[in-house]
């Protein structure tokens, strides 16, 4: 599972976090834009209070807290292979299972997200055995794909779907509703 959470500072998101892995058994969660400062992660992750619980980060590439994937070490085997600014890639064993998964929170900039993008493409090059990337990208494939705003940015569309068929990547199908803020 992935979150966007905007911001994991108030207690009520605090809470919630918590109530969500409880409540749905999840083994393995990326948190997106978390907004917790470096120096006051390791205070927080403390207050949630999963002892069998570890927390992986990206705050070597990034200071804002952009990313934290939280895994249950009873049920998870996950090994970081590469952490970026807008990306963690992991190594995840559950149940026997083999898969690679990618945890995104990609730049709100286009030029910074074609370093996503390349980064991305560079380490999907690799992977035969079975993957996921997930988060939020911060792109769009068309305008049906976003609810209000402005026009999508055909060329940044552009540069998504691309992206997307060159790793030969298929959406997941949704079973709940299309936009879940």
């Amino acid at each position: 599972m992935s979150w966007n959470i905007r911001g994991l500072n108030g207690p009520i998101k605090q809470s919630g976090l918590k109530s969500v892995i409880m409540k749905y058994k999840i083994a393995v969660m990326g948190i997106l834009e978390t907004r917790i400062k470096v120096e006051n992660w390791c205070e927080l992750w403390r207050k949630f209070q999963l002892p069998q619980w570890n927390i992986a980060h990206n705050y070597s590439s990034s200071d804002h807290g952009r990313i934290w994937v939280l895994y249950d070490s009873t049920k998870a085997n996950v090994n970081v292979i590469e952490e970026h600014a807008q990306f963690i890639h992991y190594r995840v064993i559950m149940d026997n299972d083999i898969f690679y998964w990618t945890c995104v929170y990609g730049s709100y900039d286009p030029s910074c997200r074609m370093e996503l993008w390349r980064g991305l493409l560079r380490l999907g090059r690799n992977i035969s055995e079975p993957r996921l990337i997930q988060g939020d990208f911060n792109a769009v494939c068309s305008n049906e794909d976003r609810m209000g705003g402005i026009q999508v940015n055909l060329e940044a569309a552009i540069e998504f779907q691309n992206w997307i068929l060159e790793l030969d990547l298929v959406e997941v199908q949704r079973s709940r509703p299309k936009y879940t803020w």
